[in-house]
């Protein structure tokens, strides 16, 4: 009995992806380190928890236009694909789960949609992510102006005049 337990534990324990964190705007890997402990001190196998760093996690003002220390929507996907990559090749799975906070979960469904993520994400998980836009007034320092942030556009900023 305690075999056949032990045995369907690791079945099951072997069975579960692995799991790339995503981080939002500006934060860090370090964010998901107490999210990372809990999965493993419930039995989740920790070389099968990752959390991602964005070499810039900040996203540009304007999508389009390059900005030092900050990235674009394509960026993080490449990012996140190379980070997906490397963890598939390291556990030898061949699909991974995802979850995301903020700007990371639009990183995700980039990556998904655009990035040739469909094929090895079994999994997103999305919290707090911004999936109907943001509305910044002021934005870049221009009065009058609106940065609305959509998905549908995959993450690209657009810029309107308030009074228009």
């Amino acid at each position: 009995m305690a075999m056949r337990f032990f045995l369907l534990a690791a079945v099951t324990l072997t069975a579960q992806p692995p799991i790339v964190f995503v981080h939002g705007n500006g934060d860090d890997a370090a964010k998901w380190m107490g999210i990372i402990w809990l999965f493993d001190s419930n039995g989740y196998p920790r070389e099968k928890l990752f959390a991602v760093r964005f070499t810039n996690p900040g996203a540009r003002l304007n999508d389009a236009k390059v900005e030092t220390y900050r990235s674009s929507t394509t960026d993080q996907a490449v990012e996140l694909s190379a980070a997906v990559t490397r963890l598939l090749l390291e556990t030898k799975s061949k699909r991974v789960a995802l979850i995301g906070s903020s700007r990371g979960g639009n990183t995700i469904r980039n990556y998904i949609k655009n990035g040739g993520g469909a094929g090895v994400v079994s999994h997103a998980i999305l919290a707090g992510t911004p999936n109907h836009g943001v509305f910044v007034t002021g934005a870049c320092g221009e009065p009058g102006k609106e940065r609305q942030d959509r998905p549908g556009q995959h993450g690209a900023e657009v810029f309107a005049d308030r009074d228009a």
